[in-house]
């Protein structure tokens, strides 16, 4: 069976990226296979991957360079960031597609 991405991850994808860019995120997620990790857990990590890049096509390869080696440092800089009382807090849950209104 071959491998595709969720819905929502393709249209942030969209969104974010254009032309040569936009073809190169979604083979890099098409192939993205992290050490003990689960499908389900691979597009969380995606998810993050794509919110911490911020639509840049180097920081999005950092990032999966960073997810290749500890995908949970991916989860924290997509998912967590710090309060006003300097805290780390978790900021959204990847876990669960894009809002229709941010992918």
């Amino acid at each position: 069976m071959e491998k595709s991405l969720p819905k929502d991850v393709l249209l942030r994808i969209a969104r974010d990226f254009s032309g040569a860019d936009r073809e190169h995120v979604i083979a890099t997620g098409l192939s993205l296979n992290l050490p003990l990790s689960s499908p389900e857990n691979d597009e969380r990590v995606l998810r993050c991957i794509l919110v911490a890049s911020r639509g840049e096509r180097k920081k999005f390869d950092e990032m999966v360079v960073v997810a290749r080696r500890d995908w949970r440092n991916a989860i924290m800089a997509g998912e967590y960031g710090l309060s006003e009382k300097k805290k780390l807090v978790r900021l959204r849950n990847l876990s669960a597609p894009f809002p229709t209104q941010e992918a």
